[in-house]
């Protein structure tokens, strides 16, 4: 039995991951969006997704300097479907992503990295990372 549980976190987090990854982010920090709007004129960070920042850090350097981060951890998320929570309810309204600077996730990780006590939001407001939509 543990040994299929721990195949299935591994493919819950392999889908959640699939599908936060491939659709637009619901926030952006304030920074990365200074840095996006610098660098990249005229285009809309929202519309950007991971595979196309990866497939375009050559040639756009910046886009090393922002992460596509997951407001509330995967990990939470897995172990609140493990335990019965609704996956519609998961993928709807607790899969939340956010376009933040790499060095906003370097302060939010240093404490927060697994664990969003207080709710996501908390966490980032005690991090000084403003977001919006």
């Amino acid at each position: 039995m543990r040994r299929n549980k721990k195949h299935i976190k591994v493919l819950i987090r392999t889908t959640l991951y699939f599908a936060s990854e491939r659709r637009e982010a619901d926030y952006i920090s304030q920074e990365a969006k200074k840095l996006w709007d610098e660098k990249a004129k005229g285009s809309d960070l929202h519309k950007l997704t991971v595979p196309k920042q990866r497939a375009n850090k050559k040639k756009n350097a910046f886009l090393k300097g922002i992460i596509l981060e997951h407001c509330n951890p995967l990990s939470t998320l897995i172990e609140e479907i493990i335990t019965g929570k609704s996956i519609e309810t998961i993928l709807k309204k607790e899969l939340k992503t956010a376009w933040i600077t790499t060095e906003e996730n370097s302060r939010l990780n240093k404490e927060y990295k697994s664990k969003r006590p207080n709710g996501w939001e908390w966490c980032y407001k005690q991090r000084g990372i403003k977001l919006k939509h």
